[in-house]
């Protein structure tokens, strides 16, 4: 019998004990994790993979009906190209015409129901034991004391889920439809998380120096120039300052808005190569502002 490991899992167990995240926080205060998320963040986002570009809402009301001392809505809205989701939406009774209160958007956590018992859906047997569980209905208990929420289904859960109604697809076979999901997304050079949370940035090529660099005899290098573009719209009423940076894997070139360009000391390698790019800015009420910045990274040549 060989002595040798042939356990895929504990293969990954095995590396995860030597893993070391690059950005575990090791700090104490709040003052290091304002430093350490500050830094973190950009890398954070860049694991999301590609973004999914926005589509109008086309916002439906479905349904409007009065619970527990709350109006509760349901809408549909279109989330991206070829899906929908369903919004809940809980109101206070007192709100008046074009009152403007703090707004909760309520995530749920796993279990079959979604946002339905996080919105205070007691309906069933099933939901009322699920709220009583966990107490769960905290997007009904925060609108009942004041605020406006509002929930929809994560990829996986609730009606965006393949096993539930009103879809159909026997195609999971039992299988967990959030690891199916997660595993499509990741076909398509994104992650079921991306699509969940949409990030308005787009980057694409504009330049491509062929062969620009031989590292050895039999290696060569394209250097390639991407231009990206962020764009912004401020919902609020008063002036918002806002900070932006934007993690690059290259050399930043230049950017729109008189962005700050910063090359990370640390990873001068030509392939290794990384940077940040930094807006300060003011946008008016119902602002719209694109910004866009350059930066070239070195490639393998195909």
């Amino acid at each position: 019998m060989t002595i040798r490991n042939l356990s895929p899992q504990a293969m990954f167990l095995a590396l995860a004990r030597e893993h070391k995240p690059k950005w575990r926080f090791t700090g104490k205060t709040a003052a290091q994790f304002r430093t350490w998320k500050k830094k973190a963040l950009p890398d954070v986002l860049a694991t999301l993979g590609d973004s999914i570009p926005r589509v109008k809402p086309n916002a439906k009301l479905l349904a409007e009906w009065e619970h527990k001392g709350l109006l509760r809505q349901r809408w549909i809205i279109d989330v991206q190209k070829h899906l929908s989701a369903t919004l809940l939406v809980n109101l206070p009774k007192d709100l008046k015409k074009n009152e403007r209160r703090p707004a909760i958007m309520c995530c749920h956590g796993h279990g079959p129901f979604g946002k339905e018992p996080v919105m205070g859906n007691d309906s069933t047997e099933e939901l009322a034991a699920s709220i009583k569980l966990h107490n769960y209905n905290y997007g009904e208990v925060m609108a009942q004391r004041g605020f406006c929420t509002y929930a929809i289904d994560w990829i996986g859960f609730g009606e965006r889920n393949d096993n539930n109604k009103p879809n159909h697809s026997g195609l999971g076979a039992g299988q967990d439809w959030c690891n199916l999901y997660y595993l499509h997304a990741t076909m398509m050079g994104t992650t079921s998380l991306a699509i969940n949370v949409a990030h308005d940035k787009d980057e694409s090529e504009v330049d491509r120096k062929l062969k620009a660099h031989s590292p050895r005899r039999d290696r060569f290098l394209d250097l390639v120039t991407l231009q990206g573009t962020l764009k912004l719209h401020n919902f609020e009423k008063a002036p918002a300052d806002i900070v932006i940076i934007v993690s690059v894997p290259g050399k930043p070139l230049s950017a729109s808005d008189d962005g700050t360009l910063r090359a990370d000391p640390s990873k001068l390698k030509l392939t290794e190569r990384e940077g940040t790019v930094r807006w300060r800015l003011t946008l008016e009420p119902d602002e719209d502002k694109t910004l866009s910045y350059k930066y070239e990274r070195y490639v393998s040549s195909g």
